[in-house]
């Protein structure tokens, strides 16, 4: 613990093989459940805490997960983390997504752990699929996961972008060609080319999903 606590108090700097052994270690968005535990835990005891703290007229504290965008800003100002993840980078974009690259099981696996966790009603939940998963066959398999996602699984909502990552990146580098391209962020939509480069790059991080 004394040395991981070293390697990010110095934001992993001559800790590399350490860094990489925890990017590469089990994370919450697939459908592991031993990962998923501890995600329940965390959320739990954050929850219970605040709650055990009482406001100016004597009722018990609650929390708002609805990050939307200030999961980018506070980012800023947090160190390095036990993820693997870098001082101020990017966090995971709303307060039940798993983090940017982390999913690597596909979009049920994902349902399955956000579904694990309880307080759903008070965050967000963004994924982001290839437009090509709206066309021809592949509308079947998209309905499919719509209907495993309303029917069995206790995820009130979901805010999803179609949108592929060549398309994202050429508007950045051409914003006159994409005038009306609007993307989800967390809790609203923008216009793509309106966003600061620092937004469009954490909407071009999230994982591109396919069935």
């Amino acid at each position: 613990m004394d040395e991981l606590l070293c390697a990010m108090k110095s934001n992993w700097d001559g800790y590399e093989e350490m860094r990489q052994d925890f990017l590469n270690a089990p994370k919450y968005g697939n459908d592991d459940d031993y990962v998923d535990e501890w995600t329940v835990k965390v959320k739990r005891r954050m929850y219970e805490t605040v709650h055990n703290i009482k406001d100016a007229w004597d009722n018990p504290c609650t929390i708002d997960g609805s990050s939307v965008i200030a999961y980018q800003a506070m980012a800023l100002g947090i160190g390095a983390t036990p993820d693997g993840r870098m001082m101020s980078d990017i966090m995971a974009d709303g307060s039940f997504s798993p983090a940017a690259g982390a999913d690597k099981k596909g979009p049920t696996a994902v349902l399955n752990s956000v579904g694990k966790v309880p307080f759903l009603h008070t965050g967000l939940f963004n994924q982001r699929f290839m437009p090509a998963f709206l066309e021809g066959e592949n509308k079947k398999l998209f309905a499919e996961y719509l209907k495993e996602w309303y029917e069995k699984m206790t995820i009130p909502h979901i805010q999803f972008n179609v949108v592929n990552s060549e398309t994202l990146k050429d508007a950045q580098q051409n914003p006159e060609k994409y005038p009306d391209l609007q993307v989800r962020i967390a809790g609203y939509s923008a216009y793509f080319v309106d966003l600061p480069h620092e937004t469009q790059d954490s909407i071009i991080c999230r994982t591109e999903h396919s069935f």
